[in-house]
C-alpha cells in the first residue's frame, strides 16, 4: 500500500510540475497584441502544412478564421493563470472572434469534428 501512494504522489507532482516547466521554457513564447498567431498541432507541437485556420489578436480580440470546410470545429480560450474560459462552435468555413477583457497569457484548442486537435499561444497586455 506504501509503494502505490508513493507512486501516486509522484505522478500527482509530475502532472503539477508538467506545465510550469513547460511555459518555462525557451521555446515556449506567447504572441502579444497584435498580428498573426502560429496554430500548431495540439499532438507534437509542429506547425501543419496547408492548415486552413488562420488566427491573429489585435488588442483584446482574438480572430479565428477557417478558410475550407473542415467541418464543425469547437474552439476554447484558456487563461493561462486563472479566469473565465470562453468556447464557441462554428461549422466550416466560417470565422469567430472572442473578447478577451483581462490581460495576461492564453492558450487557444480547436478541436475538428475528426477529433484533430490544434493550439496557439498569445498574450494581452495595455
Amino acid at each position: 500500500m506504501l509503494k502505490s501512494n508513493k507512486t501516486k504522489c509522484f505522478f500527482l507532482l509530475f502532472g503539477l510540475l508538467l506545465p510550469i516547466a513547460y511555459f518555462a521554457s525557451p521555446g515556449f513564447s506567447f504572441n502579444n497584441n497584435s498580428g498573426p498567431i502560429t496554430v500548431k498541432n495540439a499532438h507534437d507541437g509542429e506547425v501543419p502544412r496547408n492548415l486552413p485556420i488562420e488566427a491573429s489578436i489585435s488588442g483584446h480580440n482574438l480572430y479565428v478564421v477557417f478558410t475550407d470546410n473542415i467541418g464543425q470545429v469547437t474552439i476554447e480560450v484558456i487563461p493561462v493563470n486563472s479566469g473565465n474560459t470562453q468556447s464557441s462552435s462554428t461549422y466550416t468555413p466560417n470565422s469567430l472572434s472572442f473578447y478577451i477583457p483581462d490581460n495576461g497569457c492564453y492558450i487557444f484548442n480547436i478541436t475538428l469534428s475528426n477529433g484533430d486537435e490544434y493550439f496557439g499561444e498569445f498574450e494581452i497586455t495595455d
